[in-house]
């Protein structure tokens, strides 16, 4: 597939792009459509997520469009509905951008957590959020269940996922705009209590032109982005979605010292 026409930079030396770059943002950008559905409906075949670990997997667009409907369609049956904040507390896996996707299939904005936070930096998080559905695996299912107690949080889905699995596609999405609220991503709360910035989605679109000018004008045809980040802090997937946008992402969930994550 031709990538030229998923650049935000123009053409040019430094000079010419600082003075032809102008903002593009649709009124109806959707950043599961962007960086899943479409690819998915254009080359369902093509190679998305590559994870790297104790095995490999490799996962389609076609692949992660399948099961995000499907989780979304399980979340909708425990009452998610559009402007509902959905936690995701994972290890380093596709099932990251899967949740994501799912939630924001529904309208919903997600709740970013980090692996190493303890049950009272999750506790704060949950409570403050108001997030009513989470995502995780079993490795912190039991310190995510202590850290809920007194939240709104009212049901919680481990990976791989094999009860939303089961559940029918979501037949169709929730309509969203780019100024629709998409991810919630909590300070580190160095200087006070962490605090929630709202993010639309169109935030995406912010990325992109760092992505561009860090990586030499990404993509080029065939490119792989490596990021080791999914899980490392909080707003990790927001390093990985421009590369599902525009190209094929290699996660790892090893200890990854090195490799071009953003």
């Amino acid at each position: 597939m031709r990538v030229d026409h998923l650049r935000t930079l123009p053409p040019g030396d430094g000079r010419a792009v600082q003075s032809n770059f102008r903002w593009n943002v649709p009124d109806d950008f959707s950043i599961a459509h962007a960086c899943c559905d479409r690819w998915a409906s254009d080359a369902p075949n093509r190679t998305a997520i590559i994870e790297i670990g104790a095995s490999r997997r490799e996962w389609s667009y076609g692949d992660l469009k399948d099961a995000s409907d499907r989780l979304a369609a399980y979340a909708r049956s425990k009452g998610v509905q559009k402007g509902d904040r959905v936690a995701i507390l994972l290890a380093q896996s596709a099932y990251v951008m899967i949740a994501h996707f799912a939630a924001m299939k529904l309208g919903a904005i997600t709740v970013p957590l980090f692996t190493l936070f303890g049950e009272e930096a999750l506790a704060y998080r949950l409570k403050d959020s108001g997030a009513v559905f989470a995502i995780t695996d079993d490795e912190n299912l039991g310190k995510l269940k202590s850290a809920a107690e007194g939240s709104d949080l009212r049901a919680i889905i481990t990976t791989p996922l094999a009860d939303a699995m089961a559940f029918d596609p979501l037949p169709r999405c929730e309509p969203v705009l780019a100024e629709t609220p998409a991810m919630l991503i909590y300070t580190s709360g160095t200087t006070g209590p962490p605090k929630g910035a709202l993010h639309a989605h169109r935030f995406l679109i912010g990325h992109l032109p760092a992505v561009e000018l860090v990586m030499e004008r990404f993509p080029q045809e065939g490119d792989i982005g490596w990021t080791p980040a999914l899980d490392r802090r909080p707003d990790g997937s927001g390093d990985a979605m421009p590369l599902l946008w525009r190209s094929a992402c290699r996660a790892s969930n090893a200890q990854v010292r090195s490799g071009c994550g953003l």
